[in-house]
This record gives C-alpha cells, sequence and structure tokens, in this order.
C-alpha cells in the first residue's frame, strides 16, 4: 500500500518537474505550491478512509454525487466530472478495486484502442483509498449503487 501512495507522490513530483524545464522561477513555484497541495489533499484522503465510519459516509456521498436515475435511465457524471453518460437501466455495472483505487464502471461498451481501452463511464470514487480497505468500501459503493437503482422503481 504505501509504495502505491509513494509511487503515486514521486509520478506527481515528476511531472510537475519535467513541465518545469526551461520555465520562469514564478513558474517553478507554482508548481511546487501543487505539488504541497497535492501532497495535503492526498494525506487528508489517507486520514480520511482511515476512519471506517468517515470513509462509508464519504464514499456514500460521491456515489451520490455522481449516479442518478433521470426518466428510467441512469445518468453518470464519470471521467475527470466533466463527461456526462446515459445508460439504459439494465445496463451493467461493478466495483473495481485497483491501481487507481475504488473505482465504479458502468456500461458493457468501450472506448480507445490498443492499450488505451476503457469501459463506457468510470467514476474514480476513492483514488487514494488504502488496499486493505478497498474490498469494504466497493461493498459499500455497491450498495449505495443499487439503492438508487432501486429508488427510481418505487
Amino acid at each position: 500500500m504505501l509504495e502505491k501512495i509513494a509511487f503515486r507522490i514521486m509520478t506527481v513530483g515528476c511531472v510537475l518537474l519535467l513541465a518545469s524545464c526551461g520555465r520562469s522561477e514564478e513558474a517553478s513555484k507554482k508548481d511546487s505550491r501543487s505539488l504541497t497541495e497535492a501532497q495535503a489533499n492526498l494525506s487528508a484522503e489517507l486520514e480520511l478512509f482511515s476512519d471506517p465510519t468517515r470513509a462509508a459516509a464519504e464514499i456514500q456521498r460521491r456515489v451520490q454525487d455522481a449516479v442518478r436515475v433521470e426518466n428510467d435511465f441512469i445518468v453518470v457524471k464519470g471521467g475527470l466530472g466533466y463527461e456526462t453518460f446515459v445508460f439504459p437501466m439494465r445496463s451493467p455495472w461493478y466495483a473495481k478495486c485497483g491501481l487507481f483505487g475504488l473505482t465504479l464502471q458502468f456500461g458493457n461498451g468501450v472506448e480507445g484502442s490498443g492499450d488505451n481501452i476503457r469501459n463506457a463511464a468510470e467514476i474514480f470514487v476513492a483514488p487514494n483509498i488504502p488496499e486493505d480497505k478497498c474490498t469494504s468500501l466497493a461493498i459499500v459503493a455497491g450498495k449505495e449503487v443499487e439503492a438508487i437503482l432501486e429508488s427510481s422503481s418505487r
């Protein structure tokens, strides 16, 4: 788990470092502040997910923010938050614990080609979740999706 977190921090740092090559000192300071903010956000996420009660409530909130039923369709705010997907109510979905933490995958279609293939809609519910807590929180996320979908049939 710590290796995964360290890898994420190093990746962000390397990207910012490479992006700052040949840039002004002011731009480099801004990138440094961005890295510090990213590290602070990561620490806050890890602290949040260390408490099972707070973590479950946050997972439910994030799922509710991203998934809703409208006119008998599943509406998903996915990707990086700027994509909206609309699926038939019978569309498959699942929760996944992986390299990018806890995600929800919707739809049976795929986008992309070669090594860049992904499900039609992917929600990054908890990208910084500790591996040992992911399965139990994936179940929380799954129950919340089920509750949202079932509430539309009442």
